[in-house]
């Protein structure tokens, strides 16, 4: 399992500049092959093991914002979402990105300090 930090951070990361070579690309799809029939097709990463009306069965690759290999993990990030493929117990987990939570509590605490003059 992840750590939140871990997760903050992977949603910091970004796609290399040049684009992920075939040879990374290849290697994740072997690596994850055994539970998530992982493969690019069309500009898509599509999950295999996945029903056909699954919303993340088919990923459009420029929405991918980076791939991380994390040794029994692969992570592919999203904007709104980390999935994490695990290679060893055949699990999918998507983290969820939570960032309105934070924005409310800010925007309560602002408005506590302006309204007793600080």
């Amino acid at each position: 399992m992840i750590s939140k930090e871990g997760i903050r951070c992977l949603y910091r990361s970004k796609r290399p500049s040049g684009g992920y070579s075939d040879e990374f690309l290849q290697s994740i799809c072997e690596k994850c092959q055994k539970f998530h029939r992982i493969e690019i097709k069309d500009g898509f990463l599509v999950i295999g093991a996945l029903d056909t009306n699954n919303p993340f069965r088919r990923i459009k690759f420029s929405c991918i914002q980076s791939i991380e290999d994390l040794g029994d993990e692969v992570a592919v990030v999203l904007n709104p979402c980390i999935i994490f493929f695990n290679n060893i117990t055949g699990k999918i987990n998507i983290n969820l990105r939570n960032e309105q939570r934070r924005a409310t509590i800010i925007r309560r605490w602002l408005r506590k300090m302006l309204r007793f003059g600080f």
